[in-house]
């Protein structure tokens, strides 16, 4: 199979930092043996030749001009994926990657809010769900603003498109980040560092993306002992339907097929996953596979181990990214739940909702690792 060329969103709120990620990114990551391709933002594109969206009040008038927005940065995205494609053979040895700044997930925050819907509309007239277009990123950054965290360093003069105030920048970030909840890989970087210990809390999180020697799976683990589920209602969430399974393997690495998804659309993804001597810490590649190919590669399940099914809740919780996995199959499992946060530094605090009830942290515990809880022993 021809390997996918990543595809990585970086998101955020007004004055976050995202421009200056950017260029690092862009140099940091050729020094990992990485060609990059930025794909621009369209907004910017639109609302700098004059469509700026906040100067209509007609609804109408401002749809057009998102929905432009929208199809230009699906057209931008497309077409620097097919010319990284058609080019990857002409760059030496340097694998290319895309660099999405504010992927195409991100433009719903902004459709006005008595639109829902609209958004999803569009994207099933391009042919899309809008989780294959979530999907079609291996991994999400979202940069808090600088008016959370950093307000002395809240500035307008960057950038011609902004004009939010702190409050507005506020309520923007939050937003953007509610339309990436349900990716499997969102980070979140806040301001709780300076501006450099930002920069390199990206750099860290996105080594954990790519297939490149560094760790790239820092998670904790805790066995749940009661939610609320009157108040999980109430927090904005989304449920994930996950079905996995493991293939055999005489390379002693882990390999796992997933089928992931809600709403009746599914991506489908090969995990290869290899331990080190931290069972806290792994190596992890992750790609994007056809339905075909999954299907080709369950032909070579591990007959040892059972089909894992689960509703995963994924959540945000003070800037964390929180994953609730309710276990439906095996049998055995049904009455399991598991919380389970990744992190961009080893010693993150892990700061759990007062809903959500823990009998234990189980991150050590082999027991509880997918891998084993699938064993048929």
């Amino acid at each position: 199979m021809e390997e996918e060329i990543p595809m990585i969103a970086i998101d955020g709120g007004p004055c976050s930092g995202k421009t200056s990620v950017m260029a690092m990114l862009s140099e940091k990551l050729s020094n990992f043996g990485f060609r990059v391709f930025v794909v621009p933002e369209a907004a910017t594109i639109i609302i700098n030749s004059g469509f700026d969206p906040r100067v209509f009040s007609n609804e109408h008038e401002i749809l057009r001009i998102q929905e432009a927005i929208f199809n230009t940065q699906l057209h931008l995205e497309q077409q620097c994926a097919d010319t990284a494609d058609k080019l990857r053979y002409g760059i030496n040895e340097q694998k290319p990657l895309l660099l999405c700044d504010r992927g195409i997930i991100g433009a719903k925050a902004y459709f006005p809010e008595r639109c829902s819907g609209y958004f999803e509309t569009l994207a099933k007239l391009k042919g899309f769900e809008t989780a294959e277009l979530m999907n079609r990123y291996n991994g999400v950054i979202h940069l808090v603003t600088a008016a959370k965290g950093a307000e002395k360093f809240y500035t307008l003069e960057n950038n011609k498109a902004r004009r939010e105030n702190m409050e507005e920048a506020r309520a923007i970030d939050q937003r953007i980040k509610n339309c990436w909840i349900g990716h499997p890989h969102l980070k979140v970087i806040d301001n709780s560092t300076d501006f450099e210990g930002k920069k390199h809390r990206v750099l860290t999180a996105i080594c954990r993306f790519l297939e490149i020697p560094a760790p790239i799976e820092i998670e904790r683990k805790f066995l749940v002992k009661m939610v609320d589920m009157d108040v999980l209602a109430f927090h904005r969430h989304r449920k994930v339907e996950i079905e996995q399974f493991y293939l055999n393997s005489t390379s002693g690495e882990e390999l796992r097929l997933r089928k992931r998804g809600y709403d009746g659309s599914y991506s489908y993804f090969l995990t290869k996953k290899t331990k080190t001597t931290d069972p806290m810490i792994r190596y992890e590649t992750e790609k994007i596979i056809s339905h075909y190919d999954f299907l080709a590669m369950s032909e070579n399940a591990d007959k040892s181990k059972s089909i894992i099914k689960k509703d995963r809740i994924c959540f945000l919780h003070n800037s964390q990214y929180f994953e609730l996995d309710f276990f439906r199959s095996p049998d055995r499992l049904k009455n399991l739940i598991l919380l389970e946060i990744e992190l961009t530094e080893q010693n993150d605090k892990v700061e759990i909702p007062d809903w959500i009830k823990i009998e234990k942290e189980v991150t050590y515990n082999p027991a509880y690792s997918n891998f084993n809880l699938a064993s048929k022993k």
